[in-house]
């Protein structure tokens, strides 16, 4: 049989481009390796009957600001604590980044003012601006004078932007933030990881799932299969080779994953990828 698309990796990119390609009326064979679909979203009883303990993702702002999942209608419970996010700092004390951007600049003393400039002619704006920070790079943005504001920030090093801040309290919510970066925070880029987090705090906060993640790439495997896509699971692919003819193949994987699925000059780049640390 011959394909309109196949997904190699039932992660919640993978499943996501899935349900947009069966939602358009197209053909989708999603092939995956694990028993269980999700990747790095996996939820799970560990230690007691009836606790469900997240494994991967745990805290999901861009799951609540997806436009992909609006367009989608996915079907997401989401639940909201009143504190985004708390960092331990040195003798008992704690930055705390709550959802009212007024009460988190009230916590951050000295450094209440630069934070509101950098954060708050952001926030209000966030749907917007997420449009286009989470739509393809190559293409002109919908909101170019918005992008104009935000991207010479995101672009830079976080390091660099951490700068901004004088007191340990605003400084360690950056560095925690901009560290869910895959590479270490000297390289651009990685000052918008942390600002877009802490922007996605503001506007739509930090939610959980409720029942765990799993519950969000459960979801979309449920609707590509609805839509008459099929989910192949426990099948690993070693080689594009072995995949079944389709017009187009999209690969769900890590880089180097990438080098080995298909061998090439192009793809041996990504064998040099460096991972930075992981975000705990």
């Amino acid at each position: 049989m011959s394909w309109d698309a196949v997904v190699v990796g039932a992660g919640v990119n993978g499943l996501t481009a899935a349900a947009r390609l069966a939602k358009a009326g197209r053909s989708v064979l999603v092939i995956e390796r694990a028993d269980t679909v999700g990747g790095n979203a996996r939820t799970r009883e560990l230690l007691v009957d009836g606790i469900r303990h997240d494994l991967g993702a745990a805290v999901v702002p861009f799951a609540a600001a997806s436009p992909a999942f609006a367009a989608l209608g996915l079907p997401i419970r989401f639940a909201h604590s009143e504190v985004a996010l708390a960092h331990p700092l040195d003798a008992g004390r704690a930055a705390v980044l709550r959802r009212d951007l007024d009460e988190t600049i009230a916590g951050l003393a000295a450094d209440g003012r630069s934070y509101r400039r950098l954060v708050g002619p952001l926030v209000d704006r966030f749907a917007d601006l997420i449009e286009d920070v989470m739509a393809s790079q190559v293409k002109v943005p919908h909101h170019p004078l918005l992008m104009a504001r935000f991207g010479p920030i995101a672009a830079l090093p976080s390091t660099v932007v951490g700068r901004r801040f004088v007191t340990d309290g605003a400084k360690a919510l950056f560095a925690g933030l901009a560290g869910h970066a895959t590479v270490p925070p000297d390289r651009p880029l990685t000052a918008g990881v942390g600002f877009t987090l802490m922007l996605a705090a503001h506007a739509v906060g930090w939610p959980v799932v409720g029942g765990g993640t799993q519950a969000v790439p459960e979801a979309l495997a449920t609707m590509v299969t609805q839509l008459g896509g099929e989910i192949q699971l426990g099948h690993e692919v070693r080689s594009l080779d072995d995949l079944p003819s389709a017009a187009i193949t999209l690969l769900d994987v890590t880089p180097r994953q990438l080098t080995v699925l298909a061998p090439s000059a192009a793809a041996k780049a990504y064998s040099r990828w460096k991972y930075g640390p992981g975000a705990c």
